[in-house]
C-alpha cells in the first residue's frame, strides 16, 4: 500500500527478472547515482531519476532495489504501476500514485469514447474540468497539493514503473511535477522503456524537461562474462562448458530471456543439474509440430555433448518443446508484446524466413516502412538480438532456441501466410519454379493462376531430371489450386503416371478421374493409352482393352484414333495369354485374306510374333522388319512400330541399329509417361543390357528397377533383368532380396512373370539349389509355350532347365531339352543363341561328342560379328570348354582355354564370371592368376564412351542427353572410371585416357566436377 516504510509488495510475473545474487559493476554504479540523487532528496532537494532500457533489460529490478534502499533510510515510498488498461483513464497513473480518489467526472472524461465530430469538445470539456495547471483549483493542482501535503510530513520516494505506458494527463502533471521537485524532498524515479519499434512510440519523458532535471540512469543487456556469471551462479561446478554461450546467443545478454531460460534448464536437467541425465528430445511436449519444430527433429542429438560437458550431458536444447515449464517461451512472448504488434509481426516474420532461408524478403513480406523496418533490425543487432554474418547481410536470429520461441504461439495460418506471399515474391521476381514452390508446399491454396503455373514447371522440371517424388508432390499440391478442366486431367493425368511408375496403385484411380476431364482428341487418348497401360500393369488386361475399344468407337470416325487404339492394344494383350493369342489370330487372318488392311504396326507386330515362335531366322524377320520401315509411317503409329522393330533387333543381334531405334522412340518423350510402346522401348533396352554385359548401366538406373518405401516399382521385366545382372556382377544377397520383393508385388498372369521365373531359377542355380531352378525353368516354358513363344531367344529355358537336370542325374532328359534348343536356335541363325545352345548341349552330352560340340560353340562365338556383343557368352562356353578338356586329360589346353576365359572376364568387367574362370583354372593346377587390369583397358564400353565425352569437356547432363541415359547413369559410370584409372578428379581424364589436352575442359567450364 502506498505510504508504506517497508519494500512494498512484490513485482508481478511481468516485471524484469531480478539481478543475479553478485551485483554486476554497472549495477553498482547506477544504484550509487540514484542513491546520491536520493541524499539531495532527503536534504529538501528533489529531482527526477528516470531508469530508461529495453523490454527485459533490469528496469523494473533496479527500481525494487531503490524502494528497498530507501524505505530503509525513511522515506516515505509511493507508487504506481502503469498498464496499457488504464492508459484511456485521465490522472489514472497519478491517482495510483497518491493514493487519491478520482472525481466521478474525470474518469468519465477520457472512458466515453465521443463520436468523430464531438471529440474536440470533449478535449475542451477535460482541460476545462482537468485545469492542466499545477496551480489553480482544478485537478491537477488538488492533486500537487496532495503531494506537498506528504512532502511536509517527510522525505518522499515517488516510485513510477513502466511511465511509458502511462496515460497522457498523468505524463503532463508528471513532466509539470518534476520542473518544481527542487523545492521538495521528494525523489521521482521512473522507469520508461526505450526500444526502437517500427511503430513510433511517444516521446520520452526525458525530451520535456531541460537535462538538469532529469538524472538519465541506461540499463541494458549482459555482456558474455556477466552471462556466465550468472549461468555458473545458477548451476554452479556442474556447468558444461560452453553452455554460457550458447545462453548469451540464445537471449542475447538480456536479463529477463536469461532468467527464464535459466529457470526451464533447471526443470529440464532435474535435481542432478546439467550433468546428470536428461529427457530424450523425442519425449518434450510438442514434438514435430511444435511451432519451429521443423528445424531440429525430435531426438536430434547429432550435436552431441558440448566441450568439456561429462558424457551423459544433455545437449543444449534448440527448441521450444524441449524445454519445461515455458518460462522461456513467455519471456519472449512478453518481450514481442511490449514491442507492439508491427514490431511483434516483423520479429516473428523474420523467424519464418529464416526458416524459409529469405531472411532478405522481411521489408516486402510485412509491408512496414523500409526505414522502420531496418532501424529496428539495427537496434536488435546492437541489443544481441539479432546478428548480421557480415555488413550488410540480412539479420537473423543468434540460435535457433530464440527463433523457435519467437514463433512459438503464432498461429500456424500467419506462417502459412508468410510462405505465401514470399513465394509470389519470389514468382514476380523471376526465381525459379523451384524456389517458389518450396514455399507453396507449406502454404494453404492461393487460388491464384501464378501458383498453379510455378507448381507445374518444378513438376516439369523434377521429372526431366529424374526426381519423380518431388515431381508427385508439386502435382498433388497444383491440384489445390484453379485449375480449368482440361488442365485439371492434364494434371491427374501426369500424377497417376508417376505414381503408377512408383508402384502406388492409386496412379490408377487418378487416370480414372482425368479420363472425363480431357475432351481434346490428343489428350483424351494420351490419358486413356495411360489408364490402359496401368491396368494392364495391374494385372487387368480386359479391363485396360475395354477402356481403349471404347475410345476407338468413340473415334470410328477418325481412322487414326482408331488405329493407335488397336495397336496399343495389340501390345496391351500381351499381358495376358488368352487375349495375346486372340489378337494374333485376327492378325493372321487378316494377313491371309486381305494384307493390305494391316497398317505398319500390325505387319510389324506379325513379325515379332512369328520370331518367337519358332517360324522364321533372324535374317528373314529383319528383312521383313525393313521393307514395313522404309513405308511412310503414320506419325501416330510410329512409337508402336519402333517398339517392335527394336525388340526385334535386339533379338537379332543387330544392337547398334536397335540402339538407334531406341534413341528415336524415346527421345522427346515424357520419362514418366505411361506408354505401351516406351515401356516395350524401356524393357528391350533392360533386355539388350544384360545381353552384351552393360550390367551397370542397367542398375544405375534404380528409378526403374530398385525397392522404393511402396514396394517394387518399375516393370516386372526390368526387375527381373535387374536380377540378371546383380547376379553376374556377384550381388547375391541384393538379388535375392529383389526376388522376394518381386513375388510379393508380381502379377502371375503377364508374360513379365515368364521372364521373372526364368531369373529366379537363374539365381536358384547359383545357390545350388537344382531342384528349385529346375521348377521355375519349367513352369517358365510351360507358360511361354502356351503362349506360343517357343524360341530361345527370349528365354534360354531349356538350356538352364538341362543344365540342372545334369546336375541332378537326368542326362537323357537334359539331352531332350537341350536338343530341341539346339534345333530352334538353329531356325533362328544368331551366333549367340546357337553358341549358347552348342554350350549347354556339349555339355550335357559328354565325352568326345561332347567336347566337340564346346569346340563348336567357342569357334562359332569368337567369329561371330563385332557387334553381336556375344562375349558372355563366350566366357561361358571357354569355361564350358576348360572343363570338357580337363574332363578328357588334356590339362594344358584346359589351362590355355580358362587363362584366356580369365583375361576376357576381366576385360568385360564381368566378376561371377571371372570369380568361376579363376576357380576352374585353379583347379586345372595352374598358379594364381596375376594381377587384374586396370587403367583404360579395365574400363568397359560404356565407361570407356562416357569417360572419353567427360574428357573433352561435356558435362554430365550433356552427356546424358548425347546418349538418351539417366544422368544418374552417367554419375556411375564416371565414379567407375575414375577408380579403375587411379583418379579422384574429372581434370584427370584426359591424361588417363591418353587424350590430347586441347580436348580437356574448355575454358569456363568447371574441370573437377564430381561424377555425382
Amino acid at each position: 500500500m502506498n505510504g508504506s516504510r517497508t519494500t512494498g509488495s512484490p513485482p508481478d510475473d511481468r516485471a524484469d527478472a531480478s539481478s543475479t545474487a553478485e551485483e554486476q559493476p554497472d549495477e553498482r554504479a547506477r544504484l550509487e547515482r540514484i542513491s546520491a540523487e536520493a541524499a539531495r532528496a532527503r536534504a529538501g532537494s528533489g529531482r527526477l531519476v528516470l531508469i530508461r532500457g529495453g523490454t527485459g533489460t533490469g528496469r523494473s529490478t533496479l527500481l525494487e532495489t531503490v524502494v528497498r534502499r530507501e524505505s530503509w533510510h525513511g522515506m516515505r515510498v509511493l507508487r504506481a504501476r502503469c498498464s496499457r488498461e488504464e492508459s484511456g483513464t485521465a490522472y489514472a497513473a497519478v491517482a495510483q500514485l497518491l493514493d487519491a480518489e478520482l472525481p466521478a467526472a474525470a474518469r468519465s472524461v477520457a472512458r466515453a469514447r465521443p463520436a468523430p465530430g464531438r471529440r474536440r469538445a470533449h478535449r475542451i470539456r477535460a482541460a476545462r474540468q482537468g485545469r492542466d495547471s499545477l496551480h489553480g483549483t482544478g485537478l491537477p493542482a488538488r492533486l500537487w497539493r496532495l503531494l506537498r501535503s506528504y512532502a511536509a510530513r517527510g522525505p518522499v520516494l515517488l516510485a513510477v514503473d513502466d511511465a511509458h505506458l502511462a496515460d497522457a494527463s498523468s505524463r503532463r502533471w508528471l513532466t509539470q511535477a518534476a520542473r518544481m521537485l527542487d523545492q521538495l524532498p521528494v525523489l521521482l524515479v521512473m522507469t520508461e522503456r526505450v526500444s526502437y519499434d517500427i511503430d513510433p512510440s511517444p516521446s520520452g519523458m526525458a525530451r520535456a524537461l531541460p537535462p538538469a532535471l532529469v538524472t538519465v540512469c541506461a540499463t541494458g543487456p549482459l555482456r558474455p562474462a556477466e552471462v556466465a556469471d550468472t549461468v555458473r551462479a545458477r548451476f554452479g561446478d556442474a556447468t558444461p562448458r560452453g553452455w554460457a554461450d550458447e545462453c548469451f546467443r540464445a537471449t542475447g545478454g538480456n536479463p529477463l530471456l536469461l532468467h527464464a531460460l535459466l529457470a526451464d534448464l533447471a526443470e529440464v536437467t532435474g535435481p542432478a543439474g546439467p550433468a546428470g541425465p536428461s529427457r530424450p528430445a523425442a519425449d518434450a511436449p510438442g514434438g514435430h509440430d511444435a511451432p519451429g519444430g521443423h528445424d531440429a527433429p525430435a531426438g536430434d542429438t547429432s550435436r552431441g555433448p558440448l566441450p568439456g560437458a561429462p558424457c551423459d550431458a544433455p545437449v543444449f536444447p534448440e527448441r521450444c518443446a524441449d524445454l519445461y515449464p515455458g518460462n522461456f517461451t513467455a519471456a519472449v512472448a512478453w518481450w514481442l508484446e511490449c514491442a507492439g504488434p508491427a514490431t511483434g509481426t516483423a520479429a516473428r516474420t523474420l523467424a519464418e524466413l529464416e526458416n524459409a532461408g529469405t531472411p532478405e524478403l522481411l521489408t516486402p513480406v510485412t509491408g512496414a516502412d523500409p526505414d522502420r523496418t531496418a532501424g529496428w533490425a539495427g537496434w536488435a543487432v546492437r541489443q544481441g538480438l539479432l546478428v548480421r554474418d557480415e555488413p550488410g547481410a540480412p539479420p537473423r536470429y543468434p540460435h535457433p532456441l530464440l527463433r523457435d520461441a519467437v514463433l512459438a504461439g503464432w498461429p500456424r495460418e500467419r506462417r502459412q501466410a508468410v510462405r505465401r506471399d514470399v513465394a509470389e515474391i519470389l514468382y514476380r521476381r523471376g526465381d525459379s519454379a523451384e524456389a517458389v514452390v518450396r514455399h507453396l508446399l507449406s502454404a494453404p491454396a492461393v487460388g491464384a493462376d501464378w501458383a498453379a503455373n510455378a507448381l507445374l514447371e518444378a513438376a516439369s522440371n523434377a521429372v526431366r531430371e529424374h526426381r519423380p517424388h518431388e515431381a508427385g508432390n508439386f502435382l498433388r499440391r497444383a491440384l489445390d489450386e484453379p485449375l480449368t478442366r482440361e488442365r485439371r486431367g492434364e494434371v491427374l493425368t501426369e500424377l497417376g503416371c508417376l505414381e503408377f511408375n512408383a508402384g502406388r496403385p492409386v496412379g490408377v484411380r487418378h487416370l480414372t478421374e482425368a479420363l472425363p476431364l480431357r475432351h481434346h482428341g490428343s489428350g483424351r487418348l494420351r490419358t486413356t493409352v495411360a489408364l490402359g497401360t496401368a491396368l494392364a500393369g495391374a494385372g487387368d488386361v480386359p479391363a485396360a482393352l475395354e477402356t481403349l475399344r471404347a475410345l476407338g468407337e468413340e473415334h470410328a470416325d477418325q481412322p487414326g484414333t482408331a488405329r493407335v487404339t488397336q495397336a496399343a492394344g495389340a501390345l496391351l494383350a500381351a499381358y495376358d495369354g488368352a487375349s495375346w493369342l486372340q489378337v494374333v489370330a485376327g492378325l493372321r487372318h487378316v494377313a491371309a485374306h486381305s494384307p493390305a488392311r494391316l497398317d505398319q504396326a500390325e505387319r510389324a507386330m506379325l513379325v515379332r510374333y512369328e520370331a518367337t515362335a519358332g517360324l522364321v531366322s533372324a535374317d528373314e524377320a529383319v528383312a521383313r522388319l525393313c521393307s514395313v520401315a522404309n513405308v511412310p509411317v503414320d506419325p501416330a503409329l510410329s512409337p508402336y512400330v519402333l517398339a517392335t522393330v527394336a525388340a526385334v533387333l535386339q533379338w537379332a543381334d543387330r544392337n547398334e541399329e536397335a540402339d538407334q531405334i531406341l534413341g528415336r522412340g524415346l527421345a522427346g518423350h515424357s520419362p514418366s509417361l505411361l506408354h505401351p510402346s516406351l515401356q516395350s522401348m524401356a524393357n528391350t533396352r533392360a533386355d539388350a543390357a544384360v545381353a552384351r554385359g552393360r550390367y551397370e548401366e542397367l542398375l544405375a538406373d534404380r528409378d526403374a528397377w530398385d525397392i522404393s518405401e511402396h514396394g517394387p516399382h518399375g516393370s516386372t521385366n526390368v526387375r527381373a533383368q535387374a536380377m540378371l545382372a546383380l547376379i553376374a556382377t556377384n550381388r547375391i544377397a541384393r538379388a535375392e532380396r529383389l526376388s522376394l520383393s518381386i513375388t510379393a508385388s508380381g502379377s502371375r498372369d503377364s508374360w513379365e512373370w515368364n521372364r521373372f521365373l526364368y531369373a529366379r531359377g537363374v539365381l536358384r542355380a547359383t545357390l545350388d539349389d537344382h531342384s528349385g531352378a529346375l521348377a521355375d525353368f519349367m513352369e517358365c516354358g510351360r507358360r511361354q509355350s502356351a503362349r506360343d513363344v517357343l524360341s530361345p531367344v527370349v528365354t534360354p529355358w531349356r538350356s538352364a532347365a538341362a543344365e540342372c537336370l545334369r546336375r541332378m542325374g537326368s542326362t537323357a532328359a537334359a539331352v531332350a531339352l537341350a536338343e530341341e534348343e539346339h534345333r530352334l536356335a538353329v531356325v533362328w541363325g544368331t551366333p549367340r543363341t546357337i553358341g549358347r545352345a552348342l554350350r549347354v548341349l556339349g555339355t550335357v552330352t559328354g565325352g568326345r561328342r561332347g567336347l566337340k560340340l564346346s569346340r563348336q560353340a567357342v569357334e562359332l562365338l569368337r567369329t561371330a560379328p563385332a557387334g553381336a556383343c556375344v562375349g558372355p557368352e563366350l566366357l561361358a562356353a571357354l569355361i564350358s570348354l576348360g572343363g570338357r578338356l580337363q574332363a578328357a586329360g588334356d590339362r594344358g589346353k584346359a589351362r590355355t582355354v580358362l587363362r584366356e576365359a580369365v583375361a576376357r572376364a576381366q576385360e568385360l568387367h564381368e566378376p561371377r564370371m571371372l570369380e568361376l574362370a579363376e576357380r576352374a583354372l585353379s583347379e586345372s593346377g595352374a598358379r594364381a592368376v596375376g594381377a587384374r587390369r586396370s587403367g583404360a583397358d579395365a574400363l568397359t564400353e560404356s565407361e570407356l564412351r562416357i569417360a572419353a565425352l567427360a574428357a573433352e569437356g561435356r558435362t554430365n547432363a550433356e552427356i546424358a542427353e548425347l546418349l538418351h541415359l539417366a544422368r544418374r547413369t552417367v554419375e556411375t559410370h564416371l565414379t567407375s572410371a575414375y577408380r579403375k584409372l587411379g583418379i579422384q578428379r574429372r581434370s584427370g581424364l584426359p591424361g588417363a585416357l591418353g587424350v590430347p589436352k586441347s580436348f580437356g575442359a574448355p575454358i569456363g567450364k568447371p574441370a573437377t566436377e564430381a561424377p555425382g
